[in-house]
């Protein structure tokens, strides 16, 4: 487990955590406050907690291969640059609903409005658009 705060306000810029298979609960605000641009998470997160990567650099959020992953609490992603996000559905989201808008807000009702389906998400002119999916084609040769 890692704690509340643990890596608040660094300077981290690239993180890497699919080698932790046991984290399966990244805690609030762990991670706040950094210059992460590169996110890879432990393979069987389950939750993303209030704040966990608020106020980082992430622009393009690769969720789609945790199955596992079933809730994101609100401001998980606030103030990040955001222009693409890849998701599985029926995931739990929230957000914080008197607030003004912001990217991650926005993402998330589109998200509910289009009935939490999973998708790749992209910013586009200010407003979400939603695109299937690609699936990966591996090429072998025998």
């Amino acid at each position: 487990m890692i704690g509340r705060q643990a890596f608040e306000d660094n300077l981290i810029r690239n993180l890497d955590l699919s080698n932790l298979i046991y984290l399966k609960i990244i805690n609030e605000s762990t991670f706040e406050n950094n210059q992460i641009e590169y996110l890879k998470l432990p393979p069987n997160i389950t939750e993303i907690e209030k704040s966990a990567f608020s106020r980082n650099q992430i622009e393009i959020l690769d969720l789609s291969n945790y199955v596992n992953l079933n809730k994101i609490n609100s401001d998980a992603f606030l103030k990040n640059p955001l222009k693409e996000i890849k998701i599985l559905d029926n995931l739990s989201l929230s957000y914080v609903e008197y607030r003004t808008s912001s990217i991650w807000d926005d993402f998330i009702k589109y998200y509910n409005n289009n009935n939490k389906k999973s998708g790749d998400y992209k910013l586009e002119n200010e407003e979400w658009k939603w695109y299937p999916l690609q699936k990966s084609i591996i090429n072998l040769q025998l």
